[in-house]
This record gives C-alpha cells, structure tokens and sequence, in this order.
C-alpha cells in the first residue's frame, strides 16, 4: 500500500501551495484564472447570441477576452502575493 506522506488526508485549501517550484505556483495561478474568466465568457456569448445569433462567434470572442483577462489577473494575482511573502 502506498503510504501518504501528508499529516491528514483532506485536500489543500490553497492549491498553489502543494506546487513544488514557484513557477509551478505561478502556472497554477495563471491556469486558475483562466478557467475562471473563461466560464464567464462563454455564458456572456450565449447570452449575447440570443439577441444577435451566431453563438459560435460570441462565444469565442467573449471566451478568448475572458481567458486573457483572467491570465492577466492571475499573474497580478500572483506577484503580489509573492511580492508580501518576501
């Protein structure tokens, strides 16, 4: 059986902190935010497809703006968090 090295067996609160590397944390931030900005984007597409059609152009229009705004607050995000831990 493989044994578990943690104290307790509950998942991290903070994902970033099981990243090994900083740059592993910095991926985690950015990849967070892109999920983040993208589920937003998509639904303005299709809400914006009602009136207008063409759902598959709003949504990626809206999609892409979302993912970019969410990397772009991820990594603000990100260093300055690092910024108050140093």
């Amino acid at each position: 059986m493989a044994s578990n090295n943690r104290p307790n067996s509950q998942p991290p609160r903070d994902y970033s902190a099981s990243a090994r590397t900083g740059a592993d944390q910095e991926y985690t931030y950015l990849a967070i935010g892109m999920v983040a900005g993208a589920i937003p984007g998509v639904i303005i597409g299709l809400l914006m497809a009602i009136p207008l059609g063409h759902a598959a152009m709003w949504v990626s229009v809206t999609g892409g703006i979302g993912i970019l705004v969410g990397l772009l607050a991820g990594a603000v995000i990100y260093r300055r968090k690092r910024k108050r831990s140093l």
